[in-house]
C-alpha cells in the first residue's frame, strides 16, 4: 500500500467516525421524542410513528434532530 493510498483512507476513516459521532451525541430518539410531546400536552400515542408535526415541533423547541 502507497503512502498517498494509506493517507486516503484514514481521512475518509476519520471523516466516517466523526460524522457518526456528531449524530449520535445529538439526535434524539423516538422515546426522546413522545416524551417530551406528552410533557408539552401534543396528542401522541405509545407506539408507531412519531408525526412529522411533532418532530418539528420537538426540533423548534430543543434544537435537536430526531433520529
Amino acid at each position: 500500500m502507497t503512502a498517498q493510498h494509506r493517507a486516503r483512507i484514514e481521512t475518509r476513516e476519520r471523516t466516517v467516525n466523526e460524522t457518526e459521532t456528531t449524530t449520535t451525541e445529538t439526535a434524539a430518539t423516538p422515546k426522546e421524542v413522545r416524551a417530551w410531546a406528552k410533557a408539552n400536552g401534543h396528542n401522541i400515542g405509545d407506539r408507531g410513528r412519531v408525526s412529522q408535526a411533532i418532530k418539528d415541533a420537538f426540533t423548534a423547541a430543543t434544537d435537536r434532530q430526531v433520529a
